[in-house]
């Protein structure tokens, strides 16, 4: 069984990435991940073995995982993401330059 952090960290990989799957690959991610449909469901509806299934979800997240390593797009956003909340707090309190220093970080990132 996947936990829950493991799930949301392969959606969010399939997000990022899923365009460099195969439509078939990318399908049966999307079905399992963010629909929660199971093995078994998926096999009886494209007519193949559970271990079919399951062969084309390893090799997938295989795959997203290898991408994301070499390209740390997720990690990069999140920390994107997080330098632009806190600038926005530092502007609302009046500290400018901390905020522009911190989207300049973040900039930097990209």
């Amino acid at each position: 069984m996947i936990d829950i952090d493991e799930k949301l960290n392969v959606s969010e990989l399939l997000r990022v990435y899923g365009a460099l799957l195969t439509p078939h690959q990318a399908e049966i991610m999307r079905q399992y991940y963010d629909c929660d449909i199971s093995l078994f469901e998926m096999a009886s509806d494209l007519d193949v073995s559970r271990q079919a299934v399951r062969d084309v979800l390893v090799r997938s997240v295989k795959t997203l995982k290898d991408v994301d390593q070499k390209l740390r797009l997720v990690e990069k956003s999140s920390r994107i993401k997080d330098a632009i909340s806190v600038a926005k707090e530092e502007a609302k309190n009046g500290m400018v330059d901390a905020a522009i220093q911190r989207l300049d970080d973040a900039v930097a990132l990209l």
